[in-house]
């Protein structure tokens, strides 16, 4: 198994996953174009992680007009991206992206502010890391998810899925 991932490359090494990054920037036409130059050097891939989801829609394009068969499914290339965003969501819910996550960015916002009052008050230090995520989102979540990131985007949603 080949994939392409942005990042993870050591965890994926220990599970056996060959990986290799690259950037496809974010300017739309020369996106698409780094990609399918890409994906026709390398007919091996199988996964395609984008790690903004704003371009997994580029990546799905590319894909299908190139006959990969990119869709959530048990053949061709599959692609997963990052942040239960509106284009994320509305990727899984076409059935084009097979999930994403959620980093809880409402806590991202949040616990720093907190963690920021409580030293200035109490002189509390952080012993570690706080987690804010990761929750998975799929097919099987996704109803929930997006009525819970429909709420924080409001009437903007439905502009921001651009799939």
């Amino acid at each position: 198994m080949k994939a392409r991932y942005r990042g993870m490359k050591d965890a994926m090494k220990t599970i056996g996953v060959e990986v290799e990054e690259f950037i496809i920037g974010p300017e739309p036409v020369k996106a698409r174009k780094t990609m399918k130059s890409y994906l026709s050097a390398n007919k091996d891939v199988n996964y395609i992680f984008t790690v903004a989801s704003w371009s997994s829609p580029w990546s799905w394009g590319v894909a299908n007009e190139m006959g990969l068969d990119p869709d959530a499914d048990k053949k061709g290339i599959t692609i997963i991206t990052v942040d239960a965003s509106p284009v994320a969501l509305g990727g899984i819910k076409r059935g084009h992206i097979l999930g994403c996550n959620s980093q809880g960015f409402w806590l991202q916002g949040f616990v720093p502010m907190e963690g920021l009052y409580w030293y200035h008050e109490l002189g509390y230090k952080p012993q570690s890391d706080i987690i804010t995520g990761p929750v998975i989102v799929s097919k099987a979540n996704l109803d929930h998810w997006e009525k819970f990131v429909r709420i924080i985007f409001g009437k903007a949603y439905d502009d921001l899925d651009t799939w």
